[in-house]
């Protein structure tokens, strides 16, 4: 099961197959707080037997040290997301098995 941990806590998320971030309570899997985070702001979806990381948002999202804006990148262990300026946006990739 894929699974990301935020890099300023031993917080661990457990990824859906689709799994939403943003600040949007009511439509999102993961809540991301800060004025630079979009309401939808990406997903990490399992597709073609890899994880893919979707930006959606008008800022961006940094996967590793690339800014990707409404483009995909496939997602391996050991990856970084920063999904804005706030340190609690920020994970690594610490599985990327199969969702189960």
């Amino acid at each position: 099961m894929g699974v990301i941990k935020r890099r300023n806590s031993d917080d661990y998320i457990l990824l859906n197959a689709e799994h939403v971030f943003g600040r949007n309570l009511y439509a999102v899997n993961t809540y991301l707080p800060g004025p630079d985070i979009s309401r939808s702001h990406a997903r990490i979806m399992w597709h073609n037997g890899k994880w893919h990381l979707q930006d959606h948002s008008l800022n961006g999202t940094l996967h590793n040290s690339s800014h990707i804006t409404k483009d995909s990148k496939t997602l391996k262990k050991g990856d970084r997301i920063k999904f804005g300026a706030h340190p609690d946006a920020e994970f690594v990739v610490v599985d990327a098995a199969p969702p189960v």
